[in-house]
């Protein structure tokens, strides 16, 4: 495995709350930026997005579209990194990305920070978390 491949793999979860407790994790390890997934793809740990972040902690890597195809990621990371998204955008009361995927996400918002972002991420996998136990 390489340098990189190792980094990433450290983030990669098992867990859709533990995805969003590693993205958060992850962007706090190596920082956040907006209107971008990542900011140097040849980085082997670059700052990411909340979204990229949550790709890395789904899928142990970078992540480049489609996000979803099972050809590329196994299935049960797919099923994480869905299921994760699905929480986040449960969590903020809708989608986080507004139209295709080149439209602004939440967290390209003017004003929005990296504690902010970090905080969601880990507040939203506490109510994935307690949401599971009470079989909801």
């Amino acid at each position: 495995m390489t340098t990189s491949a190792t980094a990433l793999a450290a983030y990669k979860a098992s867990t859709v709350p533990d995805v969003l407790r590693n993205a958060a994790r992850y962007l706090a390890d190596h920082g956040w930026l907006r209107n971008h997934l990542y900011d140097d793809y040849t980085n082997p740990t670059p700052r990411a997005c909340a979204l990229g972040a949550i790709l890395i902690a789904a899928y142990g890597q970078l992540a480049v579209t489609p996000f979803e195809d099972t050809n590329h990621y196994g299935e049960a990371e797919v099923d994480r990194y869905r299921k994760a998204r699905s929480a986040l955008e449960k969590h903020l009361g809708g989608r986080i990305y507004i139209g295709d995927w080149n439209d602004a996400i939440w967290d390209d918002n003017a004003g929005q920070t990296a504690a902010h972002v970090i905080t969601v991420l880990n507040n939203t996998a506490d109510t994935y978390e307690s949401a599971v136990q009470k079989g909801r």
